[in-house]
């Protein structure tokens, strides 16, 4: 498995401490998973809300907070919410661009898509997706701006790849 999730884990595990136990341990762990589930929810509201509207973000609010495999993943030690929340993230900043068209917006993205990589390699070609959409949605006066932030964001994915990559070897 890429390494992400284990690094996240890691930054809860206080394990050198004087007297830290096992359920110590595992309460941090659960705590920072039951974390990410509210964040999952948070943000599968906004994304919708931003797709959508405000009643359709809460109703995705809503089903995603009572939704079982959600429920499940905040419970157990699972990669995919931490996944799921990054790639959120940078969802949300996709959907943004359109309105902003900012290269730090795009390499921010691709920042976002290169952290969720690091958890499941799946982000990369969510991440083309991202790009392609960009690019056809993309009006014939501000085409070469979307292919521009568009490799600006592969580029920010590319660097955190490639960077931790290099650290692991």
């Amino acid at each position: 498995w890429p390494p992400g999730y284990s690094f996240f884990l890691a930054a809860f595990m206080d394990i050198g401490s004087v007297g830290a136990t096992s359920d110590a341990v595992l309460w941090n762990l659960l705590s920072a998973q039951a974390v990410l589930g509210g964040l999952l929810v948070l943000l599968t509201g906004v994304l919708a809300a931003g797709l959508f509207d405000r009643e359709t973000g809460w109703l995705a609010a809503a089903v995603a907070a009572i939704y079982p495999t959600f429920v499940a993943f905040s419970h157990y030690l699972f990669s995919e919410t931490l996944f799921s929340v990054l790639i959120l993230i940078s969802l949300l900043g996709v959907i943004a661009w359109p309105e902003r068209r900012q290269g730090t917006l795009a390499i921010g993205v691709g920042l976002g898509f290169g952290l969720a990589a690091l958890t499941r390699e799946i982000a990369i070609p969510i991440a083309l997706g991202c790009v392609l959409w960009w690019v056809l949605r993309a009006g014939p006066e501000v085409r070469r701006i979307a292919v521009a932030h568009g490799a600006l964001m592969l580029l920010g994915l590319a660097l955190v790849v490639s960077y931790r990559s290099a650290f692991l070897l």
